[in-house]
């Protein structure tokens, strides 16, 4: 009998519906809403977020970034009535993080479920044990690794991909899906989906020049989803 396989979807970080159409153009499996200039989980324009929902019209599922919790926890302006996922970061929370996160993602509507960030570095944030064990209490939709600093350093800079594989073995246990970011190029992909992430985010990788200030672009994103079907056929036949 064939082992059980994870079939790995590809995030496409997007800023506006121009930056969509490209993704979706692109092959991507997700999109998500979020302004770059803001930083690693950059909040944005509520506006652009409706802009994305509309272009992609319920063809794919869609995330928001709200920044970190402290900002995070304002709600204001944004309608997640077609949004499936939201994510906040932790960086220079306090102690009381896990009470504040719970009740924002307990405020959220029903269609629209929490993902736990933890960021990748071990000296600027909540420990990842930490995180996991919250995002398993809460029962949300999964856990994302991203990095917190864009200094061009990546994730793979910060974990190994053992420690990466034990993380995914963990959440599966308890149904909840790992996502893998934090500055991936498209260089580093390769090594990156060894962990059999149940996602690979992205953003630099696809935009032009490889800068995550850039913007997205379809052939790009065509290349990137190129080879995370090439692994998950690979997969499927060590499997059988």
């Amino acid at each position: 009998m064939a082992r059980d396989t994870v079939k790995t979807k590809l995030l496409v970080s997007v800023r506006d519906g121009i930056e969509a159409r490209e993704a979706l153009e692109g092959g991507a499996d997700i999109i998500d809403v979020k302004e770059p200039n803001h930083g690693s989980l950059g909040r944005p324009d509520p506006r652009k977020v409706g802009e994305v929902v509309r272009v992609i019209a319920g063809r794919l599922p869609v995330s928001v970034a709200l920044g970190e919790l402290d900002e995070g926890r304002r709600l204001d302006g944004f309608a997640f009535d077609t949004v499936h996922y939201v994510k906040v970061g932790l960086h220079g929370v306090s102690d009381g993080w896990p009470n504040h996160l719970s009740e924002l993602y307990a405020s959220l509507p029903g269609g629209t479920r929490g993902v736990a960030v933890a960021y990748a570095e071990r000296d600027v944030t909540v420990p990842v044990a930490q995180v996991l064990s919250w995002a398993i209490e809460n029962h949300c939709a999964g856990l994302l690794i991203d990095t917190h600093e864009k200094d061009g350093r990546t994730l793979l800079d910060h974990r190994t991909t053992g420690e990466l594989c034990l993380l995914r073995e963990s959440l599966h246990k308890y149904g909840l899906f790992l996502a893998l970011a934090g500055s991936i190029s498209a260089q580093a992909i390769e090594k990156v989906l060894t962990v059999s992430p149940d996602i690979v985010a992205v953003r630099g990788a696809v935009c032009e020049r490889g800068d995550r200030t850039g913007r997205v672009r379809a052939d790009r994103v065509f290349a990137v989803k190129a080879m995370i079907e090439a692994h998950n056929a690979r997969a499927v036949v060590s499997a059988g």
